[in-house]
């Protein structure tokens, strides 16, 4: 009796039978060691780029061509906030928008760019401005930011904020 017992066990490791796979008795549990997935990769951006998009974005804003944008126009140009967005509204200085150095021009931004403080902001005001903001990221000033410079800009601007220093 024991070969037959010995013999079928040794017959059912050599052909296992297909089994059907076991449907979980509880629901999978997400992984919250790995990071969310990031957007598109960042990639270099030059001088040259940045400043071809102050231009454009000037002129986009520039509503009566006379080559200056006032607030009003600075205002209508700017994209709506998303609905739910954090920061709306006036305790953040008047910064809103995705990164986008022209969703500065409300608010506060407005004045830092209004260097003559005339009430409106030329070409040349816009560029500096953009062109400060390009050098303090470009760290080794080779004219080119790149994903490594943009992060660890960003970092240095989180800490700032939140040890209630100065941006860079």
């Amino acid at each position: 009796m024991h070969k037959i017992v010995l013999a079928a066990l040794a017959a059912a490791a050599a052909f296992p039978a297909v089994a059907q796979p076991m449907k979980p008795v509880l629901p999978p549990v997400p992984n919250t060691t790995l990071p969310a997935p990031a957007g598109p990769p960042m990639r270099a951006v030059t001088r040259a780029e940045v400043q071809t998009q102050v231009q454009a974005n000037f002129a986009r804003l520039d509503a009566n061509h006379d080559g200056f944008v006032t607030r009003d126009e600075a205002e209508a140009g700017r994209p709506p906030r998303p609905e739910g967005a954090p920061g709306a509204g006036a305790g953040r200085g008047g910064f809103r928008g995705g990164g986008n150095m022209f969703a500065r021009f409300g608010g506060r931004g407005f004045d830092e760019m209004d260097t003559n403080h005339d009430g409106k902001v030329s070409l040349a005001e816009v560029n500096a401005f953009a062109m400060g903001i390009f050098d303090r990221f470009d760290t080794n000033h080779d004219g080119v930011i790149t994903p490594e410079e943009r992060q660890a800009a960003r970092e240095a601007f989180r800490a700032a904020r939140q040890g209630g220093g100065d941006r860079q």
